[in-house]
């Protein structure tokens, strides 16, 4: 008996090694791709004025968009490749390879062709400028050419994840992502101008997806690829799982894009640029927590559990769910929108002529929640609503609390030193970024915090959560960007966006917290209560820098390192000295750099259980 449990805990403990390796290699490299990504923002700016950028901006809005036709089906590619590798079945994975291939081959030559026709309404779309439309076409059909070539062939890339090889095909990204950016460096000096950039992506991704196949022959060498292998079955299997997700995808695409699209048509290129400088920092910040997320799943699986008399919906009943969440999020968005004519001391004709009777509109709002809303959000205990099971309890609140504290820690950074930061990146000028940093950042660190729950939810077969969450902030989204942009400009895009994000997490805490019989005090003190520490930091380094006269960037660039280095040391004593329980004390002694981890080991321990 003792023999076949080795047996068995040896595989299980060769993938837990494998999917430790993978994460952190997935979480160094996206953080190394993404600042590659900050650096030479600048000296892309110092050739290529802010219209041109937001132009570029606005070819990756579209892909992003043509990007959601493989999601679902890449997360297929990966689940079946490893299921089917656990049961040596070569075959199956070469006829699901084959299937996608070539089915997706097919599929994007349709949508580019689509594309073709589409360019004129998409720059209609956008309100793009009579001069600027024919770069607009050139750069929107030769990045969608190069990024359809990427998704037809991303069965290789699915391959290989699904042989757990991820740490590899992030070395390939990462890689490939480098060597664009030295292509940009070179082209840009010689006057190729943002085409250069265009050319730089197209020699990046035939590169990238050279490398994958290359690859997968060599860590897959019984990988055939025909058209005879292609089979209905897996076809089946890589459009039903996909389709689960796919939903989910394109509401989370629509609103990390929607922003930009409103910006464009109602403020031009100019007005989208500013945005994306502002963005760019706190959407780089998310490298640091968002690849901890997937583990989460498989842990959750593993451990299982139950919900208590848990009867599974019928779509009538889902239909129903989910109308009155829409229905109550849109009276939640109208009444959030009454302050603005009190905001705005010049809104434009539009606004005004659009907002005017939102006064009216707000009162029979609160009329309604009162008499309606409220009622269902008391009759919102459904049955099944509670979890049953210690173990995946305890990850969530562990696991919640340590992304809290890490998030925490980045974005109060970002925020106490955003004007520092904006100048030193890209200069004077760019003062409007630095509000959008700061609305961008403090929604982030709400936002990346339901990370784990989204991802146990996900593996305890409770996908509808996620689903709810996103629904809440798609709805916030349409009413509070367009009216705020139109009342506040710039600002008041990445206010609308900011706002429906931390609206969206409080409400999926809200149901996280119920499902798992946690109590908001006992939530706070769990998970919050860490957070203090780098905010305390950042306070004393806030304080400091308001006493620093302006210097030059790169002066700035220094005192910056000098900030955040006394604001980590900082952090870390508060966290020993107040924060921390006496098992967490030890372990960071233990993870800790020996000069650091001396702040940890050792001495009096005042950390509160």
């Amino acid at each position: 008996m003792a023999t076949q449990a080795a047996a068995n805990a040896a595989p299980v403990g060769a993938v837990g090694k494998r999917l430790t390796i993978n994460a952190v290699v997935g979480i160094v490299t996206q953080f190394l791709n993404l600042a590659s990504r900050i650096i030479i923002t600048p000296y892309v700016l110092a050739y290529i004025s802010l219209q041109e950028y937001g132009l570029w901006t606005i070819c990756f809005v579209i892909l992003s968009y043509a990007g959601l036709s493989a999601f679902g089906i890449n997360n297929a590619y990966v689940r079946y490749v490893a299921e089917y590798q656990a049961r040596g079945e070569d075959r199956q994975i070469n006829e699901l390879l084959s299937t996608g291939v070539f089915c997706m081959g097919a599929f994007c030559l349709v949508l580019y062709g689509l594309l073709l026709v589409a360019v004129p309404l998409v720059l209609r779309l956008f309100t793009i400028a009579a001069e600027f439309r024919g770069l607009a076409t050139t750069l929107i059909l030769g990045t969608a050419l190069a990024f359809l070539l990427e998704i037809s062939l991303g069965g290789f890339k699915g391959l290989l994840e699904g042989l757990q090889e991820i740490a590899l095909t992030s070395y390939v990204f990462l890689a490939t992502g480098i060597i664009e950016v030295l292509v940009i460096i070179l082209l840009l000096p010689l006057g190729f101008g943002v085409q250069g950039m265009l050319y730089a992506y197209i020699f990046k991704t035939l590169l990238l997806v050279a490398l994958l196949v290359w690859f997968s022959y060599r860590k897959f060498p019984a990988l055939q690829l025909r058209l005879a292998l292609i089979r209905r079955e897996s076809l089946q299997h890589l459009l039903i799982f996909g389709g689960k997700i796919q939903l989910l995808g394109l509401l989370s695409i629509f609103i990390e894009t929607f922003d930009r699209v409103v910006t464009t048509s109602l403020l031009g290129l100019a007005a989208t640029g500013m945005i994306e400088v502002g963005r760019k920092f706190p959407n780089t910040a998310r490298g640091f927590s968002g690849p901890a997320f997937a583990p989460f799943i498989p842990a959750a699986s593993y451990l299982g559990g139950w919900w208590e008399d848990s009867q599974w919906p019928t779509v009538a009943d889902k239909i129903q769910k989910y109308g009155r969440l829409v229905l109550l999020t849109t009276i939640v968005a109208l009444l959030g929108l009454l302050p603005l004519p009190f905001l705005a001391a010049a809104p434009t004709p539009l606004a005004d002529r659009l907002l005017r009777p939102l006064p009216l509109v707000g009162l029979i709002a609160v009329l309604f929640l009162l008499l309606w809303g409220l009622g269902w959000l008391k009759a919102y205990k459904n049955i099944g609503e509670y979890f049953c099971g210690d173990e995946v309890r305890q990850i969530f609140i562990q696991g919640s609390r340590h992304i809290n504290l890490i998030n925490t820690i980045v974005f109060t950074f970002l925020i106490v030193t955003a004007d520092r930061l904006i100048l030193a990146w890209v200069g004077p000028g760019y003062e409007v970024a630095v509000t959008i940093v700061i609305l961008v950042s403090v929604s982030n660190l709400i936002h990346q915090g339901t990370g784990p729950g989204t991802s146990i939810f996900r593996g305890i077969n409770r996908s509808g959560r996620e689903f709810e969450y996103t629904l809440v902030q798609f709805v916030l989204v349409l009413f509070w960007i367009p009216a705020m942009t139109m009342y506040l400009g710039i600002v008041g895009a990445a206010l609308g966006f900011s706002l429906a994000a931390v609206g969206a997490s409080c409400y999926f805490f809200g149901r996280s917290l119920k499902a798992f019989r946690l109590p908001v005090p006992a939530a706070l003190r769990l998970l919050v209560w860490p957070c203090l520490a780098p905010v305390l930091a950042g306070l004393i380094i806030k304080v400091i820098l308001w006493t620093l006269p302006a210097v030059s960037r790169w002066q700035t660039i220094g005192i910056l390192g000098l900030a955040g280095l006394l604001y980590l040391l900082l952090t870390l004593v508060f966290l020993r000295l107040w924060f921390l329980s006496p098992q967490e004390v030890e372990l960071f002694g233990q993870r800790l750099p020996s000069v650091l981890g001396r702040l940890f080991r050792g001495g009096p321990r005042l950390a509160k259980e």
